[in-house]
């Protein structure tokens, strides 16, 4: 059964999320707020979105909150200590 996924953030592991949930043969949306990623990721995706996704308007209007699953890969906000 085709199941509804959105993938945010499109860097290495969202891309790699975003590919492997559409050769499974889901229905995937992919947003992020780089035009770039956005353009490489839409052949291999139902929809690639460019957007902010940290604005809940937006993903509300993309129907996140009838997805399946949700999956957030994004450094945004994310700090590293040093060591």
């Amino acid at each position: 059964m085709k199941k509804k996924f959105c993938v945010i953030g499109l860097g290495n592991f969202g891309s790699h999320i975003v590919s492997t949930l559409y050769e499974e043969g889901h229905e995937v949306t992919a947003i992020d707020i780089d035009k770039d990623k956005v353009q490489a990721i839409k052949d291999i995706c139902d929809y690639a979105i460019l957007g902010d996704a940290a604005n809940k308007e937006f993903l509300a209007s993309q129907g996140v909150q009838e997805m399946e699953a949700v999956v957030v890969s994004t450094l945004q906000g994310v700090t590293r200590e040093p060591g």
